[in-house]
C-alpha cells in the first residue's frame, strides 16, 4: 500500500515536469505553422472555353445538356455551365448561358488537346421544359444553339 502512495506522489511530481516528447509519439513538426482568419484566397474569374460538341439527352424526368470542349492551356479546372438571367428563358424561349472554367494559377503550355478536356452538363425537370423551348450555349468565340423539346 506505501508503494502505491509512493508511485502516486511521484507521478504527480513529475506531471508538472516538462520533458521532450518523443517524435514516434506524435510530436513531429517544427512548430513555425502560421494561420490566417481572413479565409481563403477567392477563385479566379471564370474563361470562356472552346465547345468541341454539344448535346441533349433524354433522362429519367427530363433530359442533360452536356457540353465538351478543350481549353486553351493545360490547367483549367471547374467547368461548368453558367446561365444568364438567372435561367430563365428570354422572350425566344431560349435560356442563354456560357460555357467557362477556371485558369489555372501559373501559365502552363499547351500540351495534348486530351490532357485539356473539359465536361460540364445541366439537367432540366420536365416542369422546367414547359417554359423552355431550348438553350444558346457561348463559348469561347463559338455558340451552339440545342432544341429541348
Amino acid at each position: 500500500m506505501q508503494k502505491i502512495w509512493l508511485i502516486l506522489i511521484g507521478l504527480t511530481v513529475f506531471s508538472g515536469c516538462s520533458m521532450e516528447v518523443p517524435s514516434f509519439l506524435g510530436r513531429e513538426g517544427s512548430g513555425d505553422s502560421t494561420f490566417s482568419l481572413g479565409g481563403p484566397e477567392p477563385l479566379p474569374e471564370p474563361v470562356a472555353v472552346s465547345i468541341a460538341s454539344a448535346t441533349v439527352e433524354p433522362a429519367l424526368h427530363g433530359v442533360i445538356v452536356r457540353v465538351e470542349g478543350v481549353a486553351p492551356t493545360q490547367g483549367y479546372y471547374g467547368a461548368s455551365l453558367v446561365e444568364y438571367r438567372d435561367g430563365e428563358p428570354g422572350p425566344n424561349g431560349l435560356v442563354e448561358m456560357a460555357f467557362v472554367a477556371l485558369p489555372p494559377d501559373v501559365t502552363q503550355q499547351p500540351g495534348p488537346a486530351q490532357t485539356r478536356e473539359l465536361r460540364a452538363a445541366r439537367f432540366y425537370t420536365n416542369a422546367e421544359l414547359e417554359s423552355i423551348r431550348g438553350v444558346s450555349i457561348q463559348g469561347a468565340g463559338v455558340s451552339r444553339t440545342l432544341s429541348l423539346r
